[in-house]
This record gives structure tokens, sequence and C-alpha cells, in this order.
């Protein structure tokens, strides 16, 4: 007698794409409630895009890197805040790069920067007048200068050798107000299409390139959460 075999596939079959429907569903609205934060935070905190100052560090250097190799992967965020009374451009800076260093979204980065042989600490930064270039350091972001010129407080950190991250606060639309600048650029990278550059300038180029867009939003973020957490008016920061 011979008996007809079963195929076991299908019902699994039928298992799985049930449950591959609900991991999609799952990462869809993960996603959206993500994109929905962000949104919230950066809107609340009033970011938004500008021109990378001619006349910074950052500027400079960025000028620079077209003028050599004809490309460089760059931005700049701002926000207004408000000024207190008696406050200056570099006091208000100070706090600014403390609040951004030790936000918590900050503090993921620098774990997972630990992790990778580059510690700091929120004692550190406590501590931090940001003022000594060559000696300030937040893991791998060295303080390579810092200035103050024509209503602009600024600093310019490296984290590589062509890797920057820059902080200004410069003068509000009012005496009663200040702007808070962050901008980030990876310089000495090949303008595309740079299909004649050697091997390993295409391989920067592409890497530089392709994650700018996540970039641009984490940066907005960041200057988001350093916003939200310097004292506005009379309403405390958030911690």
């Amino acid at each position: 007698m011979r008996f007809a075999s079963r195929d076991s596939s299908a019902p699994r079959l039928a298992q799985l794409v049930p449950m591959g429907s609900r991991l999609l569903a799952g990462s869809a609205a993960a996603g959206s409630l993500a994109l929905g934060w962000w949104w919230y935070r950066v809107t609340r905190a009033g970011v938004h895009e500008v021109a990378i100052p001619p006349d910074s560090a950052l500027g400079q250097q960025v000028a620079a890197s077209l003028g050599g190799s004809g490309g460089c992967a760059s931005d700049a965020f701002a926000c207004i805040v408000p000024l207190p009374r008696g406050v200056q451009l570099a006091a208000l800076n100070e706090r600014y790069m403390r609040a951004f260093f030790t936000s918590p979204l900050f503090r993921a980065e620098r774990a997972i920067l630990a992790a990778a042989g580059y510690p700091s600490t929120d004692a550190e930064i406590a501590v931090m007048r940001f003022d000594r270039p060559g000696t300030d350091r937040v893991a791998i972001f060295d303080l390579t200068s810092r200035s103050a010129s024509s209503g602009l407080d600024e600093a310019l950190y490296s984290w590589s050798p062509s890797g920057r991250t820059w902080f200004g606060v410069r003068d509000g639309p009012n005496a009663h107000s200040a702007e808070l600048l962050c901008g980030s650029a990876i310089l000495d990278v090949p303008a595309a299409p740079f299909s004649n550059a050697p091997l390993g300038e295409q391989l920067k180029g592409a890497l530089a390139y392709s994650f700018w867009p996540l970039h641009r939003a984490y940066g907005q973020l960041l200057l988001a959460e350093a916003r939200l957490r310097l004292p506005t008016g009379n309403s405390p920061p958030e911690s």
C-alpha cells in the first residue's frame, strides 16, 4: 500500500507570511514614531538650516577644502534663544556646548565612543570651560580653536584628520536674544562625480555623501536637544 507524502512546508509558509507582515507593520510603526518624535523636537526648538558663516573658523576651512580637492560635505543649523540679562555670548556658548555634550542623545554617542576606547564623563564636561585648544577634549572631539569677533563666539573641534564639528553663538534678531549655531564638515572629499579619483578617495567620497543625509537629521536633533536643555525665560531647562 502506498501512502501520499505530506508536504509540511506549506503550513510553515502559511505561518511565516503573517509573521512577516506583523514584523513589517511593527517596523513601519516604529519608524513613524521615531520620525514623529524627531519632527516634534526639531520643530519645538525652532531648528532651521543656515549657511556656514564664511568668516567663521569652519567656513574658512570649508572654503579651503572646496578650493583644494573640489569637494566637501558640510551643513549648519541654527535656532534662536533668549539671552539672559548680563550674560555674554562667550558664557552662553559655554553653557550651550555643555548642554550639547551632556544631552541624553549625545550621551548615547559618547557611550559608543567610550566602548571604542574614547571615554568621557559628565563630571569632566561639567568643569570644562571649552577655552583651551589642544587640551579640552570630549571623547574624540578635540578643541582646536576658540575665538570671538564681530558678534560671534565660536569653537571648532576636530574628530579626525578631515572631520570637523563647530559651535557658535551670535547676536540674535534683538538685544534680548541670541542665535545658537552648530555645523559639521568632512573636508577634502572629492567632488562628485569622482570616478577619476584614487580608489581610497572614491570610497571616502561615497561614504561621506551617502552618510550625510542621515547626519543632517541627527545634527538637527542634537541641536534641538541642546536648545531644549537651556533655560527659556522663566521655564526651567529639560533635564
